[in-house]
């Protein structure tokens, strides 16, 4: 039975901004595909799907879609099939995040706007059932309770330079927010906010059983996935000291961090690194690498 957190350790590197260190903390990738907050919190719905009997897994996701892609690995390893619902007008088989998903096994099914804004409401997702009986639904993101639970298994308040009491993290569908402020119940977490989504802070409050943690807007640029020459410049100052991040996660939560570094207690601080490099190959397919980035 695959469990993927037992599979994992904690990798810590320091990275250097405006003076100040920053223990920059990461999952240790074992399936292609699957890293960072992705391994957390696939954990438990896994787990579920193989003690209850189910023969695959069926989410959502974009069409560059890290929790798709870390769906499809994990799943692939665990002995489950998967299904995908891509929303998209048509499976690009050339998309190399898609074309991935495809490799380790996953069906993919492309659902249009329109139809994929309803991946939320009870009548979409009843029928999806009724089409897959035997597939677990996991939610797009994996942001559910058993999502939230894997993550709050992750003890990054002990650093190498002793107890933490800050934590800082990129906050999209609000899972990973919630399950590290469970889980880290003596350190406060910071979420730095990467989609414009007017329901995240209700979500997180949903999912916390504390208040050891805080919500944090204005970086999101011009919304999710978009970014410009700041996000690349944090992309390229974190490559400098030998860590590799994206734009549309990680870069925005790190600018973030940086501005609010003066108004941290002292002491140790955490960067959960939340993964989503595979996502550089589809912005480079794109056509929207930096040259500079390509070199």
């Amino acid at each position: 039975m695959l469990s993927l957190l037992s599979e994992t350790a904690l990798s810590w590197q320091p990275l250097m901004l405006a003076q100040n260190k920053v223990w920059v903390v990461s999952l240790n990738e074992y399936l292609p595909g699957v890293s960072g907050n992705k391994i957390a919190k696939l954990h438990f719905p896994l787990l579920r799907a193989q003690t209850e009997g189910f023969t695959g897994v069926l989410t959502f996701g974009g069409a560059f879609s890290n929790h798709l892609l870390a769906t499809a690995a994990a799943c692939k390893r665990a002995g489950l099939r998967s299904v995908g619902i891509v929303r998209t007008g048509a499976i690009d088989q050339n998309n190399p995040t898609l074309k991935a998903c495809q490799q380790q096994g996953m069906t993919l099914i492309a659902c249009n706007r329109d139809d994929y804004r309803k991946r939320h409401h009870a009548e979409f997702l009843s029928a999806l059932q009724n089409r897959y009986p035997d597939y677990l639904i996991v939610p797009e993101g994996g942001t559910s309770l058993d999502g939230v639970a894997g993550v709050s298994q992750l003890n990054l308040s002990q650093t190498p330079d002793g107890q933490a009491k800050t934590v800082f993290c990129a906050t999209g569908s609000g899972g990973t927010l919630a399950g590290l402020a469970n889980g880290n119940p003596n350190a406060h977490v910071h979420g730095i906010a990467v989609v414009k989504d007017k329901q995240l802070l209700s979500t997180v409050q949903s999912l916390t059983n504390g208040q050891n943690w805080t919500l944090h807007h204005g970086y999101e640029g011009k919304g999710y996935a978009k970014f410009a020459d700041r996000e690349w410049q944090m992309v390229s100052l974190t490559q400098q000291q030998g860590i590799e991040v994206e734009p549309i996660y990680t870069a925005k939560a790190l600018i973030g961090l940086h501005s609010l570094l003066p108004k941290l207690p002292t002491g140790p601080i955490v960067f959960f690194h939340t993964g989503g490099l595979q996502g550089l190959e589809g912005i480079a397919y794109r056509g929207l690498m930096p040259d500079r980035q390509l070199a």
